[in-house]
């Protein structure tokens, strides 16, 4: 059965080993498969950001060698997007947030693939931590089933030899019995025969001699072996210290014998009565008796054993039920992977959507390009500025260089920080060296914290120092114009100029046709008069229009200003929505991660303990059974002492039975009748205690299985002991080389705070050098103010400048409307004077006059164009002077955001140490203490388990001495039994020869008889038979001394066989 339970387990284990198998290897494809779209998308979006347009790579190539003025505008150029006056600054808005949500989705996907990466480390250190476990409870399994296979095959050889050695016994001792009443019966045929004969013996006195010389020498050989028997009893004794008291009883017993023979060859002509054979009847039967009240104790015992089994198949039943859980908590593990399996598809389907965005914005960047006249203005506006920038541009670079490979290091010196205390965390510390650790721990904690307060002061000297900057900017903002509006109205300002100018032209070229036309006409019509009036007319009519496109003007520049209010409240909305936007997405994210961290933590810390209680109540569990198992044994042991006992009296008194039994079957004179009525009577007891005897011995080979089997249970027992003890060693040593490990531990993180000391106090002269760059910084800013103020134009100025322009475009709209007016005119008055010259033709104006006012005419437009291309000209300085003032100024804006982007940085870089320093502090110190409290619980208990394990350990190896102990005397008994199987063997042969010689005798007495009878006459004759009569008589003496020591060697040999048959029932 227990084969067969052993090989159940064996294949569900090997079943639940395949699954995890294949669920390792699934797991393990599919971080093939996330880390090669991993790799795939890294790749690709790394090469997104190096393909926008060949225009504005051309243009940032030309930029890059002309900043080299002034070192304070690193990053003040205008955006891309800015530098695109046609163009809604709304769009260019739309992108950038795409383009940092796309960046913002990428970072998020990176770390979460990390996040991936890691648990499925984790997951497969698990399932290699598993796979260990695996084989090392499959070679556990295996060499149990081995031995016990193994104790199975020993005690079924032990089984066989003891069931061969009891019915050699049963048949010795049948023989024996046998061989006993027969040599009664015998020996008293013989003695009345002896007595017959005796009376006639009168002859061969030299034939007997030599017989009686015989029978000396075999008398002598029969004394011998007494002596040999004698020593071995001596080296019994004292080898055997238990066995010296039954020794006593022995040869008290063999002297009773010796007693009693010698009372029974005086009392031969005796008989046995019949009330003594009814005595030894009701003796027989009263052990009987014992014995059958014995069997029924040993059937209680059974019993007890069967509901000792009941319990362990209970047990059993138990142990499957935890197998069961085992199993259902591997499926939960399945389904984990399987959710996890469902959120690596989820995250594959967001980054095909993010390649799919990100191709669509590539396509967006890739369709819009710089116009070319664009880059000729702002190339013509930055050529002065950029030139200015380039050291400044160049020495910030390398300062935020080593800010980025310090932050960069301080990073790294973070996650090994973290990583080291991690490991820490899982590892445990004494006691002393914990709380030396913790002083030292203290002390270093007071030295960061003062770090730190001066940090947090330093850190809002900065702060204090970029709100000062920021009340700047606003100021700034304020008092001056955007870019974008003063771009705006710039290319709005200069699109009419440039419509109007093509409206003069043609209006001029209409003009010098008409002005052709009138020459002509003038040459015709040089005497009319009237012709000025009509052009006065047409020149009133002119200014007239004029003023109504100035005012068309006007109306114009105020819903443009209407407009560009508007995009300005869109524009501080939307800067509003994406702040929130950023702010939440930057929540979340933190509390993704705390919670991620806290799940880690949970997951590792929940699985420890329970880990830990269940070993701990399983090993409660096995030492509570162990315990229980050896008072049971122990009660057991001592019931099996007591049952020994009860059968050595039984033994003793069954001697003295068989020692009456045989003097009565002994005894020489009793009736035949008798004798055959007691020889019935023997056989019909004797068959019937063989047939009780049988029954015993069933009975007792069904108590030694059992016995049997509980020693195999021991067996069990103790090499789950030694199993836990193995278990125990084992923990010492890991709990060593967990100490030894936290020791390296403890002194890599001292070198690490050493560093981290180091790094600190670099990272305060590179704050001292950062503060010297931000004072440097305001100086810097505080010049460029003042240049501001005296180059760049304030938004008063702008206002002006602008009412002037749209105060000069409309007076050039009234004027071109009075032109347009004029030439109506003209060509109306052209229409009517030539009707009037057909209808008058008498009467003219001179030349002279006619050249006068044509002069004065051609004065007058060259005044007028002249004034029109001065304001021209002074209208496009004017506004080129405003574009450079208004880039210089977002350049100044954007410079100051970064700055302060740095800071805040800078701030919340400070901050997350000082927290993250903070908690790994208080994990720290918790961790400490969980694990001093489980190291003394653990001491305590490892030295409970050690403590029971040695009182085990002198209660086996007691019970093993005891054990070895019987065995030698079960030995030595087998080795005396087979001795005296020899000396009885040579002792029928002596008995054989004595008959022989006894026969011989008889002849010779007879013959001596007749020759008596024939010489019966004279004294000397008479003399010749007396003497023989002596020698007769001393030869019956020397026959009956030889029958004594027989039967004394008969009686030491039946006291060997109840020493063995004991032996035998004390073993198992």
């Amino acid at each position: 059965m227990m084969s067969d339970d052993l090989e159940n387990e064996r294949e569900e284990f090997k079943a639940l080993l395949e699954a995890k198998e294949k669920e390792l290897e699934e797991s393990l494809k599919t971080m093939e498969n996330l880390r090669g779209k991993v790799r795939y998308y890294e790749q690709k979006n790394s090469s997104v950001p190096s393909s926008p347009s060949t225009g504005k790579e051309d243009f940032v190539m030309k930029q890059v060698p002309l900043l080299s003025a002034n070192p304070q505008l690193v990053a003040h150029l205008p955006a891309r997007s800015q530098l695109r006056p046609l163009e809604l600054p709304g769009e260019t808005i739309d992108q950038r947030q795409e383009l940092d949500t796309v960046r913002r989705y990428y970072e998020a996907a990176r770390e979460e693939t990390m996040r991936l990466q890691q648990e499925l480390s984790r997951r497969s250190s698990e399932c290699l931590a598993l796979a260990s476990e695996r084989d090392r409870s499959k070679a556990e399994s295996d060499q149990q089933i081995r031995q016990l296979e193994e104790a199975l095959r020993d005690v079924q050889k032990r089984m066989l030899d003891s069931e061969s050695k009891v019915k050699q016994m049963q048949s010795h001792f049948l023989a024996l019995k046998d061989h006993l009443t027969q040599e009664a019966l015998s020996g008293s045929a013989r003695a009345e025969d002896l007595n017959e004969q005796l009376r006639d013996i009168k002859s061969k006195y030299e034939g007997a001699s030599a017989e009686v010389g015989k029978l000396r020498n075999q008398l002598r050989h029969n004394e011998l072996l007494v002596q040999e028997l004698r020593r071995e009893d001596s080296r019994l004794r004292k080898e055997n210290r238990r066995f010296q008291d039954e020794l006593a009883v022995c040869e008290e017993d063999r002297e009773r014998a010796e007693r009693r023979a010698k009372e029974a060859m005086e009392q031969v002509g005796l008989s046995v009565t019949a009330e003594k054979f009814e005595n030894m009847r009701c003796l027989l039967t009263n052990e009987v008796n014992e014995k059958s009240r014995s069997l029924t104790e040993a059937e209680r015992e059974l019993t007890l054993i069967r509901e000792k089994l009941d319990s362990s198949q209970s047990e059993k039943k138990r142990s499957d039920s935890k197998w069961e859980l085992m199993i259902k908590e591997l499926e939960e593990v399945k389904i984990r992977n399987i959710s996890l399996a469902r959120e690596a598809e989820k995250l594959r389907t967001e980054k095909v959507l993010l390649q799919r965005q990100v191709e669509d914005l590539m396509g967006q960047m890739r369709n819009q390009h710089v116009p070319a006249q664009l880059h000729a203005e702002t190339k013509r506006a930055c050529e002065e500025t950029i030139a200015r920038l380039s050291q400044s541009l160049s020495d910030s670079e390398q300062s935020l260089r080593k800010a980025e490979l310090e932050q960069k290091q301080l990073q790294e010196e973070k996650k090994t920080l973290r990583e080291d205390i991690m490991r820490l965390q899982a590892s445990s510390i004494p006691r002393e060296e914990h709380d030396k650790m913790l002083q030292d721990m203290q002390s270093k904690i007071t030295k960061l914290e003062m770090l730190l307060t001066e940090a947090l002061r330093k850190c809002e000297e900065i702060e204090s120092k970029a709100r000062t900057f920021q009340s700047e900017n606003t100021s700034m903002k304020e008092s001056h114009v955007p870019l974008t509006t003063h771009h705006q109205t710039t290319t709005q300002l200069t699109t009419e100029l440039e419509k109007c100018k093509a409206e003069l032209a043609t209006f001029k070229k209409q003009i010098e046709s008409g002005t052709e036309e009138l020459a002509a006409l003038r040459a015709q019509l040089e005497k009319e008069t009237t012709k000025r009036t009509a052009l006065q007319a047409q020149l009133e009519s002119e200014t007239v229009a004029q003023a109504g496109l100035k005012s068309k003007l006007e109306c114009s520049a105020a819903k443009q200003a209407k407009l560009q209010e508007l995009v300005d409240r869109k524009a501080v909305e939307w800067t509003r929505l994406q702040t929130l936007l950023e702010k939440e997405i930057t929540q979340k994210t933190d509390l993704q991660s705390l919670l991620n961290n806290l799940k880690v933590e949970v997951d590792t810390e929940y699985v420890k303990r329970k880990d830990h209680e269940a070993v701990v109540s399983g090993l409660q569990k096995q030492v509570e059974q162990k315990q229980q198992e050896w008072t049971q044994t122990n009660a057991k042991y001592h019931k099996a002492q007591d049952e020994v006992q009860k059968l050595q009296a039984a033994i003793q008194e069954q001697r003295e039975e068989l020692d009456t039994l045989h003097q009565c079957i002994t005894e020489k004179y009793a009736p035949l009748t008798s004798m055959e009525e007691k020889e019935r009577n023997f056989q019909t007891t004797r068959m019937e205690l063989e047939l009780e005897l049988q029954e015993q011995c069933q009975i007792s080979s069904e108590t030694k299985i059992k016995l049997d089997e509980q020693q195999q249970e021991m067996q069990k027992m103790q090499k789950k002991l030694h199993s836990a003890e193995c278990a125990l060693n084992e923990e010492r040593a890991s709990w060593n080389q967990e100490r030894n490990a936290m020791l390296r531990q403890l002194e890599n993180l001292q070198s690490h705070l050493q560093e981290a000391q180091k790094s600190l106090a670099e990272a305060k002269e590179k704050e001292r050098v950062l503060q010297d760059e931000c004072q440097q910084a305001a100086n810097r800013l505080k010049t460029l103010q003042e240049t501001v103020n005296s180059q760049y134009v304030p938004i008063v100025q702008h206002q002006e400048l602008k009412d002037l322009l749209s105060n000069t475009k409309a007076s050039f709209e009234v004027e071109l409307r009075t032109q347009v007016n004029l030439y109506e005119n003209v060509q109306a008055q052209v229409k009517r004077l030539e009707k009037e010259l057909e209808m008058i033709k008498g009467s003219s104006i001179t030349v002279s006059l006619h050249a006068q006012e044509k002069a004065t005419w051609e004065k007058n437009m060259v005044a007028t164009q002249q004034k029109l291309q001065e304001k021209e000209e002074a209208a496009f300085v004017m506004e080129q002077e405003v574009k450079r003032l208004r880039e210089e100024v977002q350049q100044a804006k954007h410079s100051l955001r970064e700055l302060q982007i740095c800071k805040d940085r800078e701030n919340s870089d400070h901050q997350t140490l000082k927290l993250g320093l903070e908690q790994v502090i208080a994990q720290l110190e918790e961790s400490c203490r969980m694990h001093g409290e489980e190291s003394r619980r653990m001491a305590k208990e490892l030295h409970a388990a050690q403590e029971h394990s040695e009182r085990l350990r002198k209660k086996h190896g007691d019970i093993e001495h005891d054990i070895a102990q019987l065995k030698l005397k079960y030995d030595q008994s087998m080795n005396t039994v087979k001795e005296l199987k020899e000396r009885i063997q040579l002792s029928s042969r002596d008995m054989e020869g004595k008959d022989k010689e006894i026969c011989t005798l008889h002849n010779d007495v007879e013959k001596l008889k007749l020759s008596l009878c024939q010489f019966t006459g004279g004294p000397g004759k008479n003399q010749s038979v007396e003497a023989l009569q002596t020698q007769i008589r001393a030869l019956q003496c020397q026959l009956d001394e030889s029958q004594r020591r027989h039967q004394e060697i008969i009686s030491i040999y039946r006291a060997h066989l109840l020493n063995a048959v004991q032996v035998l029932d004390r073993s198992p």
